[in-house]
């Protein structure tokens, strides 16, 4: 199945929410975890450059530790990163599970293990500024390439991108 795809896009959230029995982290690296679906693709012949890891840009409220959710920004129990933290709200911080918005843990991640990057789904809920999840890895990675003309199409029809796109 390898063969056909040019990137693994995974979808490395959505662990717990509205319909789990219990609350539980969203986006954990570790356990039940991202960590363990990045070893499986691995295993099974999926080269590490091609997996690109899915990063939220919210969170999940939960009422109780048995379940039950809050109201939310766009869905109960669903905020927007950039509505975090609520007012009174205590944040903790699982290093074992390698959960919460760790960005700088979860892009150091992704390059120690040679991984092909980051996405995100929904970009309009980050925060701005240094608070930013999008700019942290970004800063974590080691910022944007800036070179021109990195393509290299040496097999295509097109004699322009055969000749590396001269003049551009």
């Amino acid at each position: 199945m390898d063969a056909y795809p040019d990137a693994w896009h995974l979808m490395a959230y959505d662990y717990a929410g509205s319909w789990s029995e219990y609350s539980g982290h969203d986006a954990n690296l570790y356990a039940f975890s991202t960590s363990r679906a990045v070893e499986g693709y691995m295993a099974r012949g999926v080269p590490a450059g091609k997996i690109v890891v899915g990063i939220p840009l919210y969170g999940r409220a939960f009422v109780r530790k048995d379940g039950g959710v809050s109201s939310g920004s766009w869905e109960n129990g669903v905020w927007d990163y950039k509505a975090l933290h609520k007012a009174g709200a205590t944040v903790y911080t699982d290093a074992e599970a390698g959960a919460t918005y760790k960005a700088s843990a979860k892009a150091s991640y992704i390059r120690s293990n040679g991984l092909g990057g980051a996405m995100y789904c929904e970009a309009s809920a980050d925060k701005s500024g240094t608070k930013s999840i999008v700019t942290t890895v970004l800063e974590s990675f080691g910022g944007l390439e800036q070179s021109r003309n990195w393509l290299s199409y040496p097999k295509s029809q097109y004699n322009n991108l055969v000749a590396g796109m001269p003049g551009e």
